[in-house]
């Protein structure tokens, strides 16, 4: 494969050695930094050294722009196309095979699939990037990605053009609080706020200014799934955070209309019902609140399972029964969605593996399988040409949902994917312990899954990335660390100012829990166990 300095000869060798001069000469005039200077271009020999010194003195991107700059400086601009067409399709394509290749490889959630990204183009995993994570994560995510892959000056382009477009909001102070009540804020901060806010005819979100108390109905809308069919995917302790969400919303104002157990058409029923609640009329805001297992883009229903994947809601109906045209009582009146979605079921995990896999591995994974002596087999006509989602359900059904995670890591084990298996394995023991005698090779083997233990200060430095995705309510959590003398006022004001709970997560734990060292860490720690006992205990806390 052509490099840019092979396109840069190709350039060079197409002009005729009067136009080779023009160009040396127009580069040695060029004002713009960094200067290349006369001397330099005198001493480059030939077009390979002059290439070699534009790519040394810019980055390789640079040098082609450069390039292409001065060629058409000099009338030669067909070279100059030529010259422009031929290194960017090869560099994009190229990065951009490096960038989904790195993507599917993280670890980030949610995850991207192979398959969602093989084939094509950078438009359309642009917005596979924003459909996964929100538009500012998606940034992150893609600027992480790029860093990775060596590309920082595309990196540092991104960063720069949001930053442009979308400013990053002002620090406000905030007054002191309770973290253990919920306190209005003082009449003199409320004021200060909305003076400098809600005035400002050039603040592209004004402040939102709410109705009296006396004249106003505030709904919220909670629905909390947290007994399923598949009685595996039981949600334990969902009942306590929706106690948590209940008393929040109340000491907020709101009347709280609570459902539990639904279908996804039941959920989509009761949604569509509330938004036709008279009250919205008199009221200045709404909150809905769902909580379940869920995917990407919808709600596991209590039905949901691997012979009835269709019992979902869809996201997007949430956003559809709320809309101007669906509900006009709440026109222009602050809507807030929240989605508490917990763990995928054993079927999602295998699934998302196998989403991983290439065509050729996953062809692999199920030759193996019918070759292997597992008992119950599994006949070959219960997987030829059969997909990915349907592998991943016999599997369930032939081995058991305790089993299938065993079996296929085992498979995956044989056909040399190592990093799949692993991955896998880490998911299954973050389940039930449970322990299966099944071997690839037909020999009886016990493949025992136990939680291993880790805490405090060890568990932080294992469990950080998972921390950054999954925390939420870091305000709570700032604050214990500030009035216990871990965070210093400038530490927790910095903080407090990122955009994201992600970026806020991520501040703490690199900057200032890293700088108090273990100790920090142990306190983190010792906190997270009391604010988020559920999230800890699912990463595997003990």
């Amino acid at each position: 494969m052509k490099t840019i300095k092979d396109y840069l000869i190709d350039a060079f060798d197409d002009l005729q050695s009067e136009d080779l001069k023009k160009f040396k000469s127009k580069l040695s005039d060029r004002k713009e930094e960094p200067r290349i200077r006369r001397s330099a271009v005198e001493k480059a020999g030939d077009r390979t050294d002059l290439a070699d010194l534009i790519i040394s003195t810019h980055t390789e991107r640079k040098a082609v722009e450069v390039t292409i700059d001065v060629l058409r400086s000099i009338g030669c601009n067909q070279v100059a196309e030529d010259l422009k067409k031929e290194s960017q399709d090869d560099l994009g394509s190229s990065n951009l095979k490096r960038f989904t290749d790195k993507l599917c490889d993280s670890r980030l959630e949610p995850r991207i699939r192979r398959n969602n990204v093989e084939g094509k183009d950078a438009s359309d995993i642009a917005r596979l990037l924003i459909e996964k994570h929100t538009e500012i994560r998606a940034v992150e995510v893609a600027v992480e990605v790029c860093r990775s892959i060596g590309c920082n000056q595309s990196a540092d382009e991104l960063e720069d053009t949001v930053k442009r477009q979308c400013p990053a909001p002002q620090a406000v102070p905030c007054p002191p609080r309770d973290v253990n009540t919920l306190t209005a804020s003082t009449l003199q901060f409320k004021q200060s706020i909305i003076q400098e806010k809600g005035n400002n005819v050039n603040n592209p979100l004004p402040i939102y200014n709410v109705k009296e108390k006396h004249s106003r109905k505030r709904l919220a809308l909670i629905i909390n799934n947290v007994e399923f069919g598949n009685e595996s995917m039981k949600r334990n302790g969902a009942q306590r955070d929706e106690e948590n969400i209940d008393k929040l919303l109340t000491a907020l104002g709101y009347e709280v209309v609570k459902h539990a157990n639904l279908s996804g058409k039941e959920m989509d029923e009761k949604i569509r019902d509330f938004a036709k609640r008279k009250e919205h009329a008199d009221s200045d805001s709404t909150f809905v609140v769902i909580m379940s297992h869920g995917k990407r883009d919808a709600i596991l229903g209590v039905n949901y399972g691997p012979s009835n994947t269709s019992d979902v809601l869809p996201v997007d109906n949430i956003y559809v029964h709320l809309n101007t045209s669906n509900c006009p009582s709440l026109r222009d009146k602050p809507k807030k969605r929240m989605l508490y979605i917990m763990e995928k079921t054993t079927w999602d995990h295998i699934h998302n593996t196998f989403d991983d896999l290439s065509d050729e591995q996953f062809k692999l994974f199920t030759d193996k399988l019918v070759d292997s002596r597992m008992q119950p087999r599994t006949r070959r006509n219960a997987v030829e040409g059969k997909d990915r989602s349907d592998v991943a359900r016999h599997i369930i059904d032939n081995y058991t949902e305790t089993s299938a995670i065993d079996v296929t890591v085992l498979i995956l084990k044989a056909i040399g994917c190592s990093n799949a298996a692993q991955e896998l394995e880490g998911l299954g023991k973050a389940g039930t312990p449970s322990s299966a005698n099944i071997s690839a090779s037909g020999t009886s083997t016990t493949a025992n899954i136990s939680a291993s233990a880790c805490s405090g200060a060890a568990f932080i430095d294992a469990k950080w990335s998972d921390l950054v995705q999954r925390t939420t309510g870091l305000e709570a959590i700032l604050d214990i660390l500030l009035m216990r003398g871990i965070l210093t006022d400038e530490e927790y004001s910095n903080i407090m100012a990122e955009h994201t709970q992600q970026k806020m997560m991520r501040a703490l734990i690199i900057g200032p829990m890293r700088a108090a060292g273990d100790g920090g860490k142990n306190a983190l720690y010792e906190i997270l166990m009391k604010q988020k006992p559920y999230m800890m205990k699912d990463l595997g806390a003990q």
